[in-house]
């Protein structure tokens, strides 16, 4: 997953890109029924093309599933039958449900035997202004809640370190000051944005700071 000018003007990119590249080199875990909980507009469909018979896209009411069989319903309590899926993926979900616990619960239920939980999970993003933003996860939070679930083989993936994880703070949060605030022009910012993103993505890249992580990449298994 390479860092282009392209990714240089999304003040994201980094979050992005660790992200995907994590969910990459898991691809070979997915297979049969893929249950992606939280879809949205379904940005994960290509990268598990090919490797999966199927994919049905569970989204809250009012989001929009772009491909596969949508289903409009909550995390919390998936409308699926218990043993329907093959694989759950669950992309940067679990931050916004008020009981996380419950979901990874319903993950496991949904599951057959055998069948392979895929999730992602913030533990460091800036504040957001969406009123159902709760949660931040560490690595000893996110393993207890999968082993409640009764899920076992789990593995939980660090997705960036800290220049990551403090260069993508940093780009976001003067591109929306420096815009909103300032009013500078938006080609202006993207530069400035832009230079702290690729310093930050090399630096990660050069393996500098393990100690703190961007997202957290986790895979299980239900017994």
């Amino acid at each position: 997953m390479a860092m282009t000018w392209r990714c240089l003007r999304d003040p994201l990119a980094i979050s992005r890109l660790v992200r995907l590249r994590a969910l990459a080199f898991q691809r070979e875990l997915a297979r049969g029924l893929m249950v992606d909980v939280g879809a949205g507009t379904h940005p994960f469909a290509d990268l598990f093309e090919g490797q999966v018979d199927r994919i049905i896209a569970v989204e809250w009411p009012g989001g929009s599933p772009k491909t596969g069989v949508g289903l409009w319903g909550d995390a919390q309590a998936l409308p699926l039958q218990t043993g329907a899926a093959d694989t759950v993926l669950c992309v940067e979900v679990l931050e916004y449900l008020p009981d996380p616990r419950r979901a990874l619960q319903e993950f496991a239920r949904i599951l057959r035997r055998g069948g392979r939980l895929i999730l992602t999970a913030p533990q460091i993003r800036g504040a957001s202004n969406e009123p159902n933003d709760y949660w931040r996860f560490g690595h000893p939070g996110l393993r207890l809640l999968a082993a409640e679930a009764g899920l076992d083989e789990i593995v939980i993936t660090p997705c960036g370190g800290i220049c990551a994880a403090y260069g993508q703070r940093l780009s976001s949060w003067l591109y929306h000051s420096l815009i909103e605030g300032l009013g500078l022009p938006r080609w202006l910012v993207r530069i400035v944005c832009g230079f702290i993103l690729a310093v930050s993505w090399l630096a990660d890249q050069a393996g500098i700071g393990r100690e703190e992580t961007l997202h957290w990449l986790l895979t299980a298994r239900r017994p």
